[in-house]
């Protein structure tokens, strides 16, 4: 235990010591240590921002060593200069500035979200506030805010303007035309004070500010008035606006593939690193959200960069208004009939006849333009019947499913396209369509050809000669599942070796314990750490000493049963679960005495690893490399999963101190 101890206060020093000198270390290694700089928007001042995100420069610096991350705070207009500079390598700012410079300046989709730790709990959304003075009183409502003055940080400001003004014209209040609009720069806290200080009426900052700033003991709650609170349960700040998801953490075209790789596997497991979280307020990061809504209010409120009209042609206006284009012509041949009714009765019958051909060939016409529209259509568009046969399918569908002509496919169920797993779904999706009601789902289709692809569908019911029809729009989501595949295996697997890394194997503990308590059980967990690793290091280079790690990796797998689990740490440290044991707790530990025994003489024989170069530049290094291994026997309802965690740590550490190459069992009277 003195061990464990030890180690724990070693790496709180050596993480204070790295953030004490890490310009000096920088000063004298320039050239063998990459710098990657991150950019943050300043929505608070300058330098309390740059306070908060320092220990995510450290966190990821304990995680990639090799690299050097900097953190800088900017207001929006230098955000925006050193992106197109190219003086940044990741952005960490609002989702609306996130989609100004995603088309200005091509930022890349989100590696992560973050997630804001409040009073204890994740939260991957936040909205905007509309407040006033208290001593305001004839401000209660939305409507009651024409004419007065707005304090707002900056119109490009999605939570501290761009929410607000939404839910305004959402009110039918025309914004910023029916108000005076007072911009006070960054940070949120200039808003407040200019509407404390009665400079303005209103103010709109992003939610968290206003408790923020009454925890920090700058304002009195008594003086805030908070404008159309809405009712969202499980957020735990006042808003006046809809919630649209937390910040994207981003990189630059222009940033290396594997640098942006491994920064975004770091973020998804800083939420282990406590330390850092709690001094940064936040949570971590998770999978990255759909950033559509804000997307989609930035062009409803027609601001940058959706403040330009887009260009349109006839056939644009053509799709847009075909019914009712159709429509009025139909109105007006009608008009036409009637006044020509008032002539002669012949001519009255003739004109009745040629209106008559002149709707028929309309009507023929919108057809065929419609027709020529679901044709070219990029996503698919196909219609299937009551029994869930597919009557009709558009070009781009067929591509989907690898068929080269509509008559391979005429009158197949589409049930039979769909994996065996999503078959059982899709036929209730179907059900409910011919009920009348719109669904949607994503599901795995099978093509023609053996081909794979995500489909997501938009299914609604359609009405023709007293049949209800399933009509759906498809697109191909195939690459989005597949980054999403990605994201996973980087959150839960060791890069290097592909091992289920600490998160996966606490998930797995955790389920093991739970199992011993119902079966009655053991487990055990193995501690293992590699002797004379760090020689190899030192004398050929990182390189040789990944392939001895991968190769310990492959001896590890095929030392233990299917149903156990081997994880990597990180470094040359593994941890190996082995499930469902004895429920004897001696015949137990026996069991992981002979497991035990067989990794020390499989990872004892020598390790010829090959570089991989050129034919002629090829170098072989042989090593051999013992391993200390300290195993707890363990089960559900005796111990927590920490002090599992830590005795099989402590153990390892007694087998180090026997002399390497030992195997050592945690016992109640260990230290």
């Amino acid at each position: 235990m003195l061990a464990y101890i030890s180690k724990s206060v070693l790496c709180s020093f050596l993480v204070q010591l790295i953030c004490l000198t890490s310009p000096l270390l920088l000063s004298h290694s320039a050239n063998a240590i990459e710098s990657v700089h991150i950019g943050v928007l300043a929505f608070r001042p300058k330098p309390q921002t740059v306070e908060q995100w320092q220990p995510l420069g450290v966190a990821l610096k304990q995680a990639i060593p090799e690299m050097d991350f900097i953190v800088e705070a900017y207001t929006y207009p230098e955000l925006e200069e050193a992106t197109a500079g190219k003086h940044l390598d990741f952005v960490l700012t609002n989702p609306g500035h996130y989609v100004l410079l995603s088309k200005r300046i091509g930022l890349t989709s989100p590696l992560a979200t973050l997630a804001i730790n409040d009073h204890g709990h994740p939260s991957t959304n936040f909205g905007g506030v509309i407040f006033s003075h208290t001593d305001q009183t004839d401000i209660h409502s939305l409507n009651d805010i024409k004419g007065k003055t707005v304090a707002a940080t900056s119109t490009e400001s999605l939570g501290g303007y761009q929410m607000q003004a939404y839910e305004l014209s959402l009110n039918g209040i025309t914004f910023p035309n029916e108000v005076r609009l007072m911009t006070t720069g960054m940070p949120h806290d200039n808003v407040v004070k200019a509407v404390l200080s009665g400079r303005a009426e209103v103010g709109f900052v992003r939610t968290g500010v206003l408790e923020h700033m009454v925890n920090e003991g700058k304002i009195d709650p008594s003086q805030i008035k908070i404008i159309n609170l809405q009712d969202h349960p499980e957020f735990p700040h006042k808003s006046s606006t809809r919630l649209y998801p937390e910040w994207p953490f981003a990189s630059l075209p222009s940033t290396n593939e594997n640098t942006a790789r491994r920064v975004a596997a770091a973020l998804f497991t800083l939420e282990d690193n406590i330390a850092a979280t709690q001094a940064m307020g936040i949570h971590g990061f998770v999978v990255p959200a759909d950033y559509t809504p804000v997307s989609d209010l930035l062009k409803e409120l027609r601001v940058p960069p959706f403040d330009k009209a887009p260009k349109f042609n006839l056939q644009d206006v053509w799709q847009q208004y075909l019914w009712q284009i159709a429509t009025g012509l139909f109105a007006i041949s009608a008009i036409l009939l009637l006044g020509l009714r008032l002539i002669v009765t012949k001519r009255k019958l003739d004109m009745e006849h040629n209106a008559l051909l002149l709707q028929r060939k309309l009507l023929q016409s919108s057809e065929t333009h419609l027709q020529r529209v679901i044709d070219n259509e990029p996503e698919c568009i196909k219609t299937i019947d009551a029994q869930g046969l597919l009557v009709q399918m558009n070009p781009a569908g067929l591509a989907m499913i690898e068929a080269d002509t509509w008559e391979q496919v005429s009158g197949l169920p589409v049930i039979d396209l769909i994996t065996a797993e999503y078959r059982e779904d899709f036929a209730k999706m179907h059900k409910r369509v011919i009920a009348g009601e719109t669904v949607q789902m994503e599901f795995e289709v099978v093509g023609l050809k053996g081909g794979r692809r995500w489909l997501e569908t938009h299914a609604v019911p359609i009405f023709e000669n007293g049949e209800t029809l399933h009509l759906a729009v498809t697109r191909d989501i195939t690459q989005r599942k597949q980054m999403e595949d990605k994201i996973r295996q980087l959150a839960f697997y060791d890069p290097l070796t592909d091992l289920p890394n600490r998160r996966l194997l606490n998930d797995r503990l955790s389920q093991d314990m739970a199992l011993g308590k119902r079966t009655g059980s053991y487990g055990a967990l193995m501690f293992l750490d590699l002797d004379n690793f760090k020689p190899l290091n030192d004398t050929y280079g990182h390189t040789v000493g990944d392939l001895l790690l991968i190769e310990a990796a492959i001896r590890l797998k095929d030392a233990i049963r299917g149903i156990d689990t081997v994880a990597r740490f990180g470094g040359d440290e593994f941890v190996i679960m082995l499930n469902e044991l004895n429920v004897d707790k001696a015949e137990a530990s026996a069991q992981a005495k002979a497991v035990a025994d067989k990794i020390l003489l499989s990872l004892a024989e020598p390790y010829v690893l090959t570089t991989d170069m050129e034919e002629s530049e090829k170098s072989i290094v042989t090593h051999r490399c013992t391993v200390s291994i300290g195993v707890v026997v363990f089960i559900g309802h005796e111990s927590t999963q920490d002090e599992i965690l830590k005795r099989g740590d402590a153990a390892m550490y007694q087998a180090k101190e026997k002399g390497r190459n030992q195997i050592s069992f945690w016992n109640i009277n260990s230290p």
